[in-house]
This record gives structure tokens, C-alpha cells and sequence, in this order.
């Protein structure tokens, strides 16, 4: 049996006529267009979301004894989470850690969460201080770093379970903090239930001018949703003028 030259094609389009030819290839080329125009609508969307605010961090990282390791990563996750999905591209974070005394303080500008994990490793996460908090070390120099970026929008986090070994320095420098016109959001926490209330107290200042936003190990996404909103209401604001 012979069989025809068109039923031993394989994959090709037979006797098909130039106008389904040419249907054909229309639809091809609109699928394409829906694509790419698809693709700019979101990448143009999500241009027009993104905050544009001149905007720096200031991060302290407290590791002493009494910060558990789950406490610590606690406290990286929500840094990595607002460097992924809050803060504007390669935003600067002046990153401290600190027990009694100040460990470290390093600048970063992360493109993405994993640019420090290394650091949040081998300095947070994997390091241990000593028994004792002094929550005045982080309070004096986020209070500095304020003042030397007096033209910057700024974002204070202070990491920490909440022991205080300083509660009147801290209250003083929370005043002070408070007054800083330019510092328009403070993150605290993940604070432990023991020692809430106390320090809280001492952060009164910051709660009383709309400042202090704090979150527990279980309330976290809570915490990081108010300061976007925060962020994203100041923006829009900016915007306006």
C-alpha cells in the first residue's frame, strides 16, 4: 500500500489554506502582545506601589542571655520580611548588636533578604552576649543616627525580648527619640510576656507620639502590616506635596 505524501507528514500543517495560516499566526502574535502588555501592566503597577519616600532603617539586634535562638531568628525574619516586601530597593540599614555592652554596628544595603545572611548568622542568630541587657546602648545610638540623617525619613527596629537592665536612660532617650521629627516609625519586640508591661513603660514617649509599634513572637505579621501602612500613608502624603 502506498501511502500519500500529506498523511506521512509529521507535524506539519497539511493543506492548510494562507487565510488559517495567516488566523494562525495573528493569534500567535496577539498571545504574545497580551503577554508582554500583561507583563508591563504588573511591572508598572507594582512601580507605582512601591514606596518612594528617601527612607533609612536603623536595626539593634539585642543578644544577650536571655534572648532565645527561636526569639533571635524571630527578630531576622522580621528585618528579611521588611527588606522583601516593605522597604524601597537597597534601602540602607545601619544593622547594631548588643548585650552589655555594643558588639558591632555594620551598614548594609540589602538588593534582597539573603544579601545578609551571613551577617544575621554570625552575628545575631548564632552569637551569644551576657546576662544583661542595656537597652540605653541601642536607644543612644539609634537617637545619633536620627540626628545625622535629620533630611531622611527614618524607621528605628529594636530587637529585643524587653529586659532592661537601664529603664531610666532608656525612658530619657525615649523622650528624645520622640521629638525627632524625621523618625516616624519605631518597631519593637518580639518583647516577652515578663517583660511587656515594664518596658512599655519606659517607651511611653514613643507610644504617646504615634511612634512605637510592638509585637510579641505570635503577632509579628501584625506589627510589619501597621508599619507598611504607616510607611505607605506617609508616602502617598509626600506625594501629594
Amino acid at each position: 500500500m502506498r501511502y500519500s505524501r500529506r498523511s506521512a507528514r509529521s507535524g506539519g500543517m497539511g493543506d492548510a489554506s494562507p487565510w488559517a495560516v495567516g488566523l494562525m499566526t495573528f493569534t500567535g502574535l496577539a498571545a504574545i502582545v497580551a503577554i508582554v502588555g500583561g507583563g508591563w501592566w504588573i511591572w508598572h503597577y507594582s512601580q507605582s506601589q512601591q514606596l518612594t519616600l528617601p527612607l533609612e532603617v536603623g536595626a539593634a539586634f539585642d543578644i544577650s542571655g536571655s534572648m532565645h535562638k527561636e526569639e533571635k531568628q524571630r527578630a531576622v525574619g522580621v528585618l528579611y520580611t521588611l527588606v522583601d516586601e516593605v522597604l524601597p530597593y537597597r534601602t540602607p540599614i545601619q544593622l547594631w548588636v548588643y548585650a552589655e555592652k555594643l558588639h558591632e554596628s555594620i551598614k548594609k544595603t540589602p538588593a534582597r533578604s539573603s544579601d545578609l545572611n551571613d551577617f544575621a548568622k554570625r552575628s545575631i542568630t548564632e552569637r551569644l552576649g551576657e546576662w544583661g541587657t542595656y537597652q540605653q546602648l541601642p536607644m543612644q545610638v539609634m537617637l545619633e543616627y536620627a540626628q545625622r540623617h535629620s533630611s531622611q525619613t527614618i524607621v528605628l527596629c529594636l530587637f529585643t525580648d524587653g529586659e532592661d537592665h537601664t529603664p531610666q536612660e532608656t525612658r530619657h532617650l525615649a523622650e528624645a527619640i520622640s521629638r525627632q521629627t524625621n523618625v516616624c516609625a519605631v518597631l519593637v519586640g518580639p518583647l516577652e510576656e515578663r517583660f511587656r508591661s515594664n518596658f512599655r513603660k519606659e517607651l511611653e514617649p514613643l507610644e504617646a507620639s504615634g511612634k512605637l509599634i510592638v509585637f510579641s513572637m505570635g503577632d509579628a505579621d501584625r506589627a510589619v502590616e501597621e508599619l507598611k501602612a504607616k510607611l505607605e500613608r506617609l508616602d502617598q502624603e509626600v506625594r501629594r506635596q
